[in-house]
């Protein structure tokens, strides 16, 4: 037969086991955490809002092409247009992003954004839209 187990053996499975659940859970922990910040920084899209603010501030940073960068956005956000539309830039922009967000595919949409806010000025932006 076979000999019995040391009186210890017990319980140096159970602190083994509570080790491996305890790793586990902070692997888990390291992992979600790790997704999280690449969802945030990578895949996430700026809202409408986030866009239009960034855009108007670098309308008021340069403001020697504060028209062309209204042209940018404008003509594809009213450009069907039958009657005259004086809504002001704000305006424009956030339904014309609104549309985009909702026209597009989330990726698409995100790219859009992501390229629009992190533009630094409008040589970047121009590109983008």
């Amino acid at each position: 037969m076979s000999e019995p187990l040391p009186h210890d053996l017990p319980g140096f499975i159970t602190r083994y086991r509570w080790r491996a659940r305890l790793g586990t859970a902070l692997a888990i922990m390291v992992i979600g955490i790790s997704v999280g910040v690449g969802w945030y920084y990578f895949v996430r899209a700026p809202s409408p809002r986030a866009v239009c603010d960034h855009v108007d501030a670098l309308r008021h940073q340069f403001p020697a092409q504060a028209s062309d960068i209204e042209a940018a956005v404008a003509p594809m956000a009213i450009g069907g247009s039958e009657r005259a539309v004086n809504n002001t830039f704000d305006q424009v922009c956030m339904w014309y992003f609104t549309t985009e967000d909702k026209q597009r595919s989330f990726f698409d949409y995100g790219r859009l954004a992501r390229c629009v806010t992190f533009a630094d000025d409008p040589r970047e932006l121009f590109p983008c839209l």
